[in-house]
């Protein structure tokens, strides 16, 4: 982010994306722990499938909206490093504004990008702080503005937010982050050592420092601080919201500290063997983490044939014309659905009970003022299962904006209400109905 010659470069993009902790040393095989809160520290806090301390890791997962915002932070603090460099404010006006998208998707990334811009503006470096306010923080309070304004009139008017969150937080004791940051540590110390003076004079060196302070500093917070906010938000006080994102911190000064580590050293020989400990230290999680991916992950066959083409996979059948759709399916099969289609569910469950609230939605009185969970479940049950005479059939459908319905094969036969024109899925036991264009 802020290297200045091309090894620093390599060494940040290694130990930024690449890395991993040091499990592999206890490690037999490909591994990886799919539960981050089952023996978490089996593998010494590295090779977790979600909520790792590991900036590379943190990553592992299929792209989820942290996984975006944190893209978005990267791209932010670039552009108001070059903006800094170059006194344009347009790239610093556009870097507050990419802080501001990445809190329409993540609160994590959000809050430290917007700490560490808000302190910027505190500390400028190499320009003036009455040019840098506006053009950092009013594009980026217009782009928050576009969730957070709807969601406090929301919030006002639907009685505030209720608790989902059911389970515990990850917990890794100091050893056991030090392990999961692996090389990152000690080449940060070198790095930080270096660079960390140069915040002086330095916009990138002073934006990385301003970083690392407000990652600190919400990791310190919520750890001291825990459980002080309202019960509803109690998600946003856990410490492993914010602890990769230190290590990503972190890791930009290891690559700085790689970078002016190699070429320090004489001879040249040695600064070779410094550069191949490095990698030799940084892949091997991450590859047997990759291996093991595969054989841990769930088998989703379903995505497998959609994705390689096969227009007759349930998913393609119903995802097969672009729209606003509304889609009545068996809980099996719903959540594919909705992940690979985007299309909105008449009745969606997630996998972590919340009784009377399946669909973990916020609002505490919802469902006073939408289609009660009782009636979504009867009407799903009644259109997958054809349950009523044809015309019934279709009435219902209609009265409640049904677009496509996903039959279970073994309900699908003479006598049913189904209309005619179903299409049997090639790679699942369903049966298609499409009622419309869904809007199109």
């Amino acid at each position: 982010m802020i290297a200045q010659d091309r090894r620093s470069g390599l060494g940040t993009a290694l130990l930024s994306g690449l890395t991993g902790g040091l499990g592999f040393f206890v490690a037999r095989g490909p591994a990886l722990l799919l539960n981050p809160r089952v023996d978490t520290t089996r593998y010494w806090g590295d090779l977790l499938f979600v909520r790792s301390y590991n900036p590379s890791f943190y990553q592992l997962a299929p792209p989820f909206p942290r996984d975006l915002a944190f893209a978005l932070l990267v791209c932010a603090l670039s552009l108001v490093i070059l903006g800094n460099r170059r006194d344009d404010l347009r790239l610093i006006a556009l870097g507050g504004a990419a802080v501001g998208v990445a809190g329409l998707s993540n609160p994590d990334s959000f809050l430290v990008g917007a700490g560490a811009l808000v302190l910027l503006c505190i500390f400028p470096a190499g320009m003036r702080r009455r040019r840098l306010i506006p053009a950092l923080l009013l594009p980026l309070a217009g782009m928050y503005a576009l969730w957070f304004v709807p969601q406090m009139l929301s919030y006002v008017h639907f009685g505030g937010y209720v608790n989902l969150t059911k389970v515990t937080p990850v917990v890794l004791p100091a050893w056991a982050i030090v392990a999961s940051w692996g090389v990152i540590t000690p080449l940060a110390a070198i790095g930080f050592v270096i660079w960390a003076p140069r915040a002086r004079h330095d916009p990138g060196a002073r934006l990385l420092l301003l970083v690392a302070v407000s990652a600190g500093a919400l990791v310190g917070a919520v750890s001291v601080a825990s459980h002080l906010v309202a019960h509803a938000f109690m998600a946003l006080d856990r410490a492993h919201r914010y602890w990769p994102l230190l290590g990503f911190a972190l890791a930009v000064y290891a690559g700085l500290g790689l970078g002016e580590l190699v070429s320090r050293l004489r001879p040249r020989a040695a600064a070779v063997a410094a550069a191949l400990l490095a990698v030799l230290l940084a892949l091997p999680s991450p590859v047997l983490a990759s291996a093991a991916a595969p054989a841990k992950a769930p088998p989703w066959g379903s995505y497998k044939m959609a994705l390689g083409g096969d227009p007759n996979a349930l998913l393609n059948l119903v995802a097969e014309d672009p729209g606003r759709c509304v889609v009545a399916a068996p809980r099996r099969v719903a959540r594919q659905i909705w992940a690979y289609s985007g299309y909105r569910l008449l009745m969606f469950q997630v996998s972590v009970p919340h009784p009377g609230n399946p669909a973990r939605i916020r609002w505490p009185g919802i469902y006073r003022r939408t289609i009660p969970i009782h009636v979504r479940e009867h009407v799903t049950h009644v259109l997958t299962h054809g349950l009523t005479t044809p015309r019934d059939w279709l009435r219902l459908a209609h009265r409640y904006g049904i677009d496509i319905v996903v039959a279970p094969d073994y309900a699908v036969h003479p006598g049913k209400g189904f209309p005619p024109g179903g299409r049997r899925a090639s790679n699942l036991p369903f049966t298609v109905f499409r009622l419309d264009g869904c809007g199109s």
